[in-house]
């Protein structure tokens, strides 16, 4: 199965969100990054039929998504960034509710709900209202929900917002787990969320795509650009407003700071080379995006 974006744009008024886009999706889980205002979550909605682009094209297997129409659709499964639910509905209900949408019948609804409410962690919550839930949980039995007819192409924007670390490896897990025979996009500012599970990486940014590498190879982008050293705090200072600072940390003695820097030359005499990692990565790259924190496409 192939997915395609096709010199994909989508323009609003006079704002362009997304900039002749093109990219090739096989099975696999696929890390799209970038900050807010990057275009990630227009080019979902074009990815899910849920927004006309303005121009290019997308197509499975060579035909439009838009002209499949529904046989397009059955294949999907989306979690949106805004995940609506509603708060009396217990998460078994909640769930039987959107298989009844979903066209599926109550046998084949029961037998599916137990078996998503086991792979995302909530038979124990199944009775309980989503009132009651926690954000981790809520962001859970979305991912069941859109799981429920066994999605060729899941389509997640932004899934662990809001939630705390140890929520979001587990929801990091859950996906790790889905990837075979699926073509997995996760849209993300949080890098740890597409670091360890991705396949491949998409660096987004001002609605084009300006990295596309496979996950263990995207930071030679930098490299022989990240440096580690120890300095006074006024040196530090000096440092941080010319480069970009990645990590800092005080000295045991509190004397001193620790940085890691990217830096296309050696940043002071004793810096010495340092592994790039995906967060030296992302912060080079998104810096003025970052500091300028528009808004959100």
């Amino acid at each position: 199965m192939e997915l395609s974006i096709n010199g994909v744009s989508k323009k609003y008024k006079d704002k362009l969100a997304v900039n002749a886009l093109s990219l090739e999706l096989h099975d696999g889980i696929y890390g799209l990054l970038g900050p807010n205002g990057s275009g990630k979550t227009t080019l979902m909605r074009m990815l899910t039929t849920v927004s006309n682009p303005t121009g290019g094209s997308i197509t499975l297997d060579g035909e439009d998504i838009f002209a499949l129409g529904e046989s397009y659709r059955d294949l999907l499964g989306y979690l949106p960034q805004n995940f609506g639910y509603y708060p009396n509905f217990t998460g078994r209900d909640f769930l039987m509710y959107f298989a009844a949408l979903k066209g599926m019948t109550r046998f084949q609804a029961e037998e599916r709900c137990d078996e998503l409410l086991e792979l995302t962690g909530l038979s124990h919550a199944a009775s309980k209202k989503l009132r009651t839930y926690s954000g981790g949980m809520r962001q859970r039995i979305g991912i069941a929900q859109a799981l429920l007819n066994d999605p060729k192409i899941l389509i997640l924007d932004e899934p662990t917002s809001g939630l705390d670390p140890a929520e979001r490896v587990k929801f990091r897990n859950i996906i790790s787990s889905l990837s075979d025979g699926r073509i997995i996009l996760l849209s993300t500012h949080i890098v740890s969320d597409v670091e360890y599970i991705a396949d491949r990486i998409v660096l987004m940014k001002n609605g084009s795509a300006m990295l596309n590498d496979a996950a263990d190879s995207i930071c030679s982008a930098i490299d022989g650009m990240v440096w580690e050293c120890t300095v006074s705090p006024n040196v530090s200072d000096e440092l941080a407003a010319k480069h970009v600072v990645t990590n800092l940390h005080n000295t045991h003695d509190g004397d001193g700071a620790v940085l890691r820097i990217v830096s296309e030359a050696r940043p002071v005499e004793n810096a010495t080379p340092a592994e790039p990692k995906l967060e030296d990565l992302y912060l080079y790259y998104f810096r003025k995006e970052l500091s300028d924190e528009p808004d959100k496409a």
